[in-house]
C-alpha cells in the first residue's frame, strides 16, 4: 500500500484542473417551501389512524422487559458512613510530622496534564503553556489546579502533592524543583505521567505545616483508606451472599444495603447503570430470568457492584391504539404536510418549466426567492444540501440550469443555477498548495491500490475458513 502511496504522482495541468474546480464559486437562487400549518384546515380522521394503526403495527410494539430487583455495593455510601475519629487524625499527624523533622524535604504543587493518543505531547504542552501565560496573568495556581488538572485527588487541595526529599518524585519533577525559588511556577516539564506545571510551595528548611493546615488531608487519606477496606471485605461477603441465598432479602439485612427496583428494562438496554451490558445479559441470562436465582456479582466500576434478580418478566406485546393514537395522528399529520409540500413544489416547478409566472403562488404561501453569489463548494453558508445539489449541476448555457430536492428535514428545495464563476490555482493561499497536492497524490495512490486489489480479488481463488470448516 505505501509502495503505491509513495509513488503517485501528479502532472501540473493536472493539478490546475484539480485547482480550478476547487475554487470554483457559484451563484444561485433557491425558494424553500418548509412544512409547517399547511394542512392545519383538514382534520385527521379516526378511521385513518386506525387503519394506519393496523398496517403499521410492529411500530408500536413494545419489547420485552424484565422489572429487576437489586442492590448496590458503593464506595460512596461507605465513605458517608464514616467519621474519622479527631484523636486519629492527631495520631497520624504526629507520625507525618516525626518524619519530617530533620530531613530536608520541599514541598510542591502541580498541575498535569495528560499525555495521550489523542492528545499527543504537544498538545498537552501547548495545553501547559497557556496555563502557565494565565498564571502569569494574574489567576491562581490552585484555581486552574481545580479547573485544568487531570490528577483531581491534589488538585481539590490547590495542586498540592506533597514533600520530596528528592526521590520521592518523578526525576525530571526532581530538577525543576531544584531550579526554583520559593512560590515560583516551572515551565512545562515532561514525565512518564504527562505534562507538569510545577509550583514551590514550600522550602526545605520551613517548618511543618500545622495540624489545621493538613487536617482536611489527612482526614481524605484514612477515610479512603477505610474506605477501601470496607468495600472489599463487603463485595467478597456480597459475592458469598449471592450465591447462598434465593433472594435479596438476607443480602440486604447483612450488608445493610438498600432493595431497589427498576422500571422496566427491554434486551436492548435500559438507562443509568441498566445501559450497562453486562448488567441487562445478567438479567436475561437463564440462571436468573428462567431458574429464578440472584445474579453473580456484577462490577459497575472500581467503587460500584450490584447483584440482580428479575422480580416480573413482560413479553413483548402491541400497544393499545388508546395509547398510540395521538402519536399516529402526528405522524399522519406529517405525512399530510409532507406531501402538501411536494405538491405545491411541483405546482411551482411544473409553472417554471412552462414559464408561467408564480408571482401569486409565491404571494398566497409568503415565498420568496433567496440569492446567493460566490458560493464555494465546501461553504457552510447554505444549507449543505442545497450547496451538494447546485454544484451537481452542469454549467448553464443559454437557459437556467433548474433542480429540486427534499431536504432531510422535509422542506422542499427549488434551485436555479444562474452562473458559474470558475476558480484558479492563483486563487488559493500559497501555503495551501503543498497540502492540495499531496492530498491529490495520496487519494490518486489509494485509487490505484484498491484497483490493483479488485484486480487480485478477481483473478485470484480464494477459498475461506469457513469454506474449509464445510
Amino acid at each position: 500500500a505505501n509502495a503505491f502511496s509513495s509513488s503517485s504522482f501528479v502532472t501540473s495541468v493536472e493539478f490546475e484542473k484539480f485547482a480550478e474546480l476547487t475554487s470554483q464559486t457559484r451563484d444561485f437562487n433557491y425558494l424553500s417551501i418548509t412544512m409547517g400549518t399547511r394542512t392545519l384546515g383538514t382534520a385527521v380522521l379516526d378511521e385513518e389512524i386506525e387503519a394506519y394503526y393496523e398496517d403499521n403495527q410492529n411500530q408500536f410494539t413494545e419489547e420485552e422487559s424484565v422489572i429487576i430487583e437489586y442492590v448496590l455495593l458503593d464506595k460512596a455510601s461507605i465513605s458517608d458512613e464514616l467519621n474519622v475519629d479527631e484523636a486519629d487524625l492527631q495520631a497520624q499527624y504526629d507520625i507525618e510530622r516525626e518524619e519530617f523533622e530533620g530531613s530536608s524535604e520541599k514541598r510542591a504543587s502541580h498541575i498535569l496534564f495528560e499525555i495521550s493518543p489523542e492528545v499527543p505531547v504537544e498538545a498537552a504542552l501547548e495545553l501547559a503553556q497557556n496555563a502557565k501565560t494565565r498564571i502569569d496573568g494574574g489567576e491562581e495556581f490552585s484555581d486552574l489546579a481545580l479547573e485544568l488538572s487531570i490528577d483531581t485527588v491534589s488538585a481539590e487541595e490547590g495542586g498540592d502533592i506533597g514533600f520530596s526529599d528528592g526521590t520521592a518524585f518523578p526525576v525530571e519533577i526532581e530538577e525543576a524543583l531544584n531550579l526554583l525559588t520559593l512560590n515560583e511556577i516551572s515551565s512545562p516539564v515532561v514525565s512518564e505521567f504527562g505534562v507538569h506545571l510545577v509550583k514551590l510551595t514550600q522550602e526545605a528548611d520551613n517548618s511543618f505545616p500545622s495540624f489545621e493546615e493538613t487536617k482536611s488531608r489527612l482526614e481524605r487519606d484514612i477515610t479512603s483508606s477505610e474506605v477501601e477496606r470496607i468495600y472489599a471485605e463487603r463485595l467478597q461477603d456480597l459475592s458469598n451472599l449471592a450465591f447462598e441465598t434465593g433472594d435479596l432479602l438476607t443480602i440486604g439485612e447483612e450488608l445493610t444495603l438498600e432493595i431497589q427496583r427498576s422500571d422496566p428494562v427491554p434486551r436492548s438496554g435500559g438507562s443509568g447503570i441498566f445501559s450497562d451490558l453486562d448488567v441487562v445479559e445478567a438479567a436475561y441470562s437463564d440462571e436468573v430470568l428462567i431458574d429464578g436465582n440472584n445474579s453473580d456479582v456484577i462490577e459497575l466500576s472500581d467503587s460500584q457492584s450490584l447483584v440482580v434478580r428479575v422480580l416480573e418478566f413482560n413479553e413483548a406485546s402491541v400497544q393499545p391504539l388508546a395509547e398510540v393514537d395521538a402519536e399516529i395522528a402526528v405522524l399522519i399529520r406529517t405525512q399530510m404536510e409532507r406531501e402538501a409540500v411536494q405538491e405545491l413544489g411541483n405546482q411551482l416547478l411544473t409553472a417554471l418549466e412552462q414559464e408561467r409566472s408564480i408571482d401569486e403562488l409565491l404571494s398566497q404561501n409568503e415565498l420568496t426567492w433567496i440569492s446567493e453569489t460566490d458560493i464555494e463548494r465546501n461553504s457552510f453558508v447554505v444549507n449543505r444540501e442545497i450547496v451538494n445539489e447546485v454544484f451537481s449541476l452542469p454549467k448553464p448555457t443559454q437557459e437556467i440550469r433548474r433542480s429540486n430536492l427534499t431536504l432531510s428535514n422535509g422542506t422542499f428545495v427549488l434551485v436555479e443555477l444562474n452562473q458559474v464563476n470558475e476558480g484558479s490555482i492563483d486563487s488559493i493561499p500559497e501555503e495551501q498548495i503543498v497540502g492540495l497536492s499531496n492530498s491529490i497524490k495520496t487519494d490518486l495512490g489509494n485509487n490505484d491500490f484498491q484497483a490493483y486489489m479488485a484486480s487480485l480479488r478477481e483473478s485470484a481463488e480464494i477459498q475461506t475458513n469457513l469454506e474449509q470448516a464445510f
